[in-house]
């Protein structure tokens, strides 16, 4: 289990926008910034509005990806508890198939007692 390709690919997607699309072009938007109070009416409203359009795009990316990147890594973790979770539950069930576990009826109560002793989960982390 890990980190599906589509996750991973969407993350890098988000990142190249970040690097290769917005970072190279601040310098152009720092430059119209200064010069924006020089342009006449009605282009001088059409920049500001472009200019606060960028500004807003450009928070939505890099707010996805921080969000983006949070939930790789919660899913990742995730996944690493599920895998521990289902390797004590492969275990637990190979136990109880076992002759040694099989019992009749009367003592399946005491067995099981015993079983959840043996069987602590805290010991399979990792196992």
């Amino acid at each position: 289990m890990g980190v599906q390709n589509s996750d991973i690919g969407y993350c890098y997607f988000i990142q190249d926008i970040k690097i290769n699309e917005l970072t190279p072009r601040e310098e152009l938007i720092k430059n119209i910034e200064e010069v924006v109070d020089r342009v006449e009416e009605p282009n001088k409203h059409k920049v500001k509005c472009l200019l606060e359009r960028w500004r807003n795009v450009k928070a939505q990316v890099v707010m996805r990806h921080d969000k983006l990147e949070v939930t790789i890594l919660k899913f990742q973790n995730f996944q690493a508890s599920l895998k521990t979770e289902l390797s004590w539950l492969a275990h637990a069930e190979q136990k109880i198939a076992s002759p040694d576990f099989q019992a009749a009826p009367e003592e399946m109560e005491s067995k099981m007692a015993e079983f959840t002793v043996s069987l602590k989960r805290s010991e399979f982390v990792g196992y």
